[in-house]
């Protein structure tokens, strides 16, 4: 192999290392930035549970999770949307 091939070769590995880091370092940011999404949105749902016991007292709040939806007036599990 010639020494031009040799460098071409040597740069090529370096650019792939370089972007495998980079990968892995925006996958980090991703999973972190998913988690405090995450957090974020259970924790507004408690707080919004929380005003509506202090809004309604007397109201039954034990069903409500960030995973049902109303339907016909009766809290159920939340359905996918279909396709």
């Amino acid at each position: 192999m010639e020494v031009k091939d040799q460098e071409r070769v040597a740069t090529v590995a370096a650019k792939d290392e370089e972007l495998a880091s980079q990968a892995k370092h925006f996958q980090a940011i991703e999973e972190r930035l998913v988690q405090e999404a995450a957090t974020g949105f259970a924790d507004g749902f408690a707080e919004a549970l929380v005003q509506a016991a202090y809004s309604n007292p007397g109201i039954n709040i034990s069903e409500c999770s960030p995973f049902s939806e109303v339907v016909e007036g009766k809290i159920v599990p939340l359905t996918a949307p279909e396709d």
